[in-house]
C-alpha cells in the first residue's frame, strides 16, 4: 500500500506542475501593453468592435471579452474584470448591435473538474487493472470464464445411511423430496 501511495502521490504531483506551468505559458503569450477599460469604451464608440462577451464570474464580477475589427496596440482582444456592468455601456452595446445579455461562468474548480474528469477515470481503469495484472492470482482479465466444474457419476455418492446422528435432518430432507415428487 505504501507504494502504491507512492506512485499517486507522484501523479498529482506532476499534474499540479503541469497545470502551473501551462497556465504560466498562456499567461505570458505577448507581452504587450494591456489595455483599460477606457481604451475599450473608445474603441465601442468608435466601432472598432467585432465582438463582445459578458461573462458574471462568482459574485457579480463581470468580465468582458471584446474582438477588435483592427488590432489597437498590437492587441486582437481585450478581457478586463469590472465590479458592475456600467449603464451608459449597456445604452453603447445597444447602439452598436451587441447584445447586453450576461451569461453566467462557472467557478474555476469546476470547470478544471468536468475537464479532467473523463481523464481521471480512464487511468483509474487502467491502473485497477494493471494492479490487477500484477498480482498472482491474474484475475483481471478473467470475467468471462466459467467455474462450472464436470460431475464425475463415478465418484463416491453420499447416501442417507452414511449420515449418522442427524435423525431429524434426515426425516425433514425426505418429506421435502416426498413432497416435491408428488
Amino acid at each position: 500500500m505504501n507504494n502504491l501511495l507512492k506512485h499517486v502521490s507522484l501523479w498529482i504531483v506532476l499534474l499540479i506542475f503541469l497545470v502551473l506551468a501551462l497556465s504560466t505559458l498562456n499567461g505570458r503569450s505577448g507581452q504587450k501593453e494591456p489595455l483599460t477599460d477606457g481604451d475599450f469604451e473608445d474603441q465601442l464608440v468608435a466601432g472598432n468592435i467585432k465582438d463582445i462577451e459578458v461573462v458574471v464570474k462568482g459574485l457579480n464580477v463581470f468580465q468582458f471579452k471584446a474582438v477588435f475589427k483592427e488590432p489597437v496596440n498590437g492587441h486582437r482582444t481585450i478581457s478586463f474584470n469590472k465590479d458592475e456592468f456600467p449603464a451608459e455601456w449597456k445604452t453603447l452595446f445597444q447602439e452598436q448591435g451587441f447584445s447586453t445579455e450576461v451569461k453566467e461562468q462557472p467557478v474555476f474548480w469546476q470547470s478544471m473538474l468536468m475537464s479532467f474528469l473523463p481523464l481521471i477515470l480512464v487511468f483509474g481503469v487502467f491502473w485497477f487493472f494493471m494492479l490487477r495484472m500484477q498480482s498472482g492470482s491474474n484475475k483481471a482479465m478473467s470475467f468471462g470464464k466459467s467455474r462450472a466444474r464436470l460431475v464425475n457419476h463415478s465418484d463416491k455418492v453420499v447416501t442417507f445411511d452414511d449420515v449418522a446422528g442427524v435423525d431429524e435432518a434426515k426425516e425433514e430432507l425426505q418429506e421435502i423430496i416426498e413432497f416435491l415428487k408428488d
